[in-house]
């Protein structure tokens, strides 16, 4: 089952404020993976250490830090 921005935003928002979460819906790599921008390095961090392994939706997630800011991808900046 595939997660949607919402299922993701509600996993981590009791980690801290948010600013963006995005799934991509591009054919082929819906779903299997996203990005969850905090407000707060500190916060992310948190979520990172705590929520590594957890289910979202049945799945197992991996976490890891994005290597660069995903800026020249399309479905990272729509609003």
């Amino acid at each position: 089952m595939k997660a949607t921005e919402k299922d993701v935003w509600d996993q981590f928002e009791t980690y801290g404020q948010l600013v963006k979460v995005t799934v991509p819906k591009t054919p082929g790599i819906y779903g299997k993976f996203g990005f969850v921008n905090f407000k707060k390095p500190s916060d992310a961090k948190r979520a990172l250490r705590e929520l590594d392994g957890s289910p979202i939706k049945g799945v197992k997630v991996n976490l890891t830090w994005a290597r660069t800011q995903p800026s020249g991808n399309p479905w990272w900046n729509k609003k």
